[in-house]
């Protein structure tokens, strides 16, 4: 409850930043950026079930995954591909999460 109170009003103010930096409201302007919140989320070792996992690893996901996206890009690779290779790392990490516990 006290994480609520602190964190909605940051997040309003970001959202209305990132309103005021693109000029426009599209609804769709960041679509499929939860998906790849969740890879990086469990490529830093986080559980679906918590209580494991640290803010390092993710940080750490978050630069291999941006990397791995930027490389794909770069190969000329096409956006709705890129998205399906970003649910095919979804799923092996979580099949390696699997396997590990």
């Amino acid at each position: 409850m006290f994480s609520e109170d602190i964190f909605s009003p940051i997040v309003a103010y970001l959202g209305r930043t990132r309103l005021f930096m693109i000029r426009i409201g599209m609804s769709n302007i960041d679509y499929g950026l939860e998906l790849e919140a969740i890879c990086v989320a469990i490529m830093g070792g986080t559980s679906f079930f918590g209580g494991v996992g640290s803010i390092i690893t993710v940080c750490l996901a978050a630069l291999a995954f941006s990397s791995f996206k930027s490389g794909l890009t770069l190969g000329g690779v096409s956006g709705y591909w890129i998205d399906g290779f970003v649910a095919i790392l979804l799923t092996v990490f979580c099949v390696l999460q699997r396997i590990k516990k």
